[in-house]
């Protein structure tokens, strides 16, 4: 009788494909996805100082953040660099989440300040930002006015 039910088991296992078998993964994997688009809520990130975030690690660990600052570098490895020339601390940034579109206008843009809403991360001691949205911001040009709404 175990014999039978055995069987009827792997049966049943056999007959499944492997995306019914790989579903929970790919569910979840979708969920994290949707958690991370529906964070765009601005008002849930805590606006910090980049050296704020370098300095106090434990503090704002796993805490959804905002940093605004200059892009000096970017990674092969999806991911770009801050840096604050004022108190001179970098940050690293991971744009693996953002959409692939998002990602390329970043990297084709030539954007030099931007504002990076976020979790923040400690991966292998380095303490790394986890981007859910950027926000360019324009530079202004020398000599040139700011523009104003009426």
């Amino acid at each position: 009788m175990k014999i039978v039910c055995l069987l009827l088991s792997l049966c049943a296992l056999a007959a499944l494909t492997p995306a019914q078998t790989s579903r929970k993964f790919t569910d979840s994997r979708l969920a994290a996805r949707e958690k991370a688009r529906h964070t765009d809520d601005r008002s849930a990130y805590l606006k910090t100082e980049l050296a704020d975030c370098t300095d106090r690690i434990a503090e704002y660990q796993d805490k959804l953040v905002n940093v605004t600052a200059e892009i000096v570098a970017v990674d092969v490895r999806q991911r770009i660099t801050l840096y604050d020339a004022r108190t001179k601390k970098a940050l690293t940034v991971s744009i693996a989440g953002l959409p692939k579109a998002q990602r390329r206008a970043l990297l084709l843009s030539p954007v030099r300040r931007a504002s990076v809403y976020g979790r923040v991360e400690k991966l292998n001691g380095q303490i790394m930002l986890n981007a859910h949205l950027i926000t360019p911001i324009p530079a202004e040009l020398p000599g040139e006015e700011p523009v104003q709404n009426n």
